[in-house]
């Protein structure tokens, strides 16, 4: 199997993983007699490019298959979801995970054999590259439409919404000097 049909089947698993709970986050803290209490659920509402499968049809096994409380088709085709926040945090978890799982692969691949090692920020949305080589082929620029795909995924799930932003720094190894740079400009956004 090719890294890069791997790869698709990595970000395929996210993308399904991200229809369970991805989106925005309105579970607000409350003081109450003295004691912090956690809304019990969360409110996520996947744009239209995640959720376009979902259809009346579907919906409510949709829901049982996610484990989800409850599941509307709004009228612009996003879905607003509302699950426990058990399952939200274990889904934030799981799409973290195979964020940086994917980028540890990277490093020395035979795909990318000029990757030295690959980094992301806490909030998903920056990703370094290091590298020996200054040429950037069309690999690295698929690459960097994929890391933007797990950037969208983590900023929706977040709760972010429009205008969503990301950035992947290609570095020379050695001097840490910017060789290429790639943000969300470059990038085909699926909602638009």
């Amino acid at each position: 199997m090719t890294a890069r049909k791997l790869i698709g089947m990595v970000l395929t698993t996210v993308m399904l993983i991200c229809l369970a709970a991805c989106g925005q986050n309105d579970a607000d803290a409350h003081e109450q007699d003295g004691q912090e209490q956690i809304e019990e659920y969360v409110t996520v509402i996947l744009p239209h490019s995640i959720a376009g499968e979902v259809t009346p049809e579907n919906l409510d096994s949709f829901k049982e298959y996610y484990g989800l409380e409850d599941a509307v088709i709004n009228a612009d085709g996003s879905v607003t979801e509302i699950m426990t926040r058990e399952r939200w945090l274990m889904t934030v978890a799981f799409i973290r995970m195979q964020t940086d799982d994917g980028l540890a692969s990277l490093a020395g691949s035979e795909q990318y054999p000029h990757i030295d090692r690959a980094e992301v920020n806490e909030t998903y949305d920056v990703f370094t590259i290091y590298t020996g080589s200054e040429e950037i082929g069309d690999g690295d620029i698929a690459l960097c439409s994929r890391l933007g795909g797990y950037a969208y995924y983590h900023a929706v799930y977040m709760g972010q919404t429009a205008p969503f932003s990301f950035r992947v720094e290609f570095r020379d190894t050695e001097r840490e000097e910017l060789v290429f740079e790639y943000t969300q400009d470059d990038w085909q956004d699926p909602d638009e």
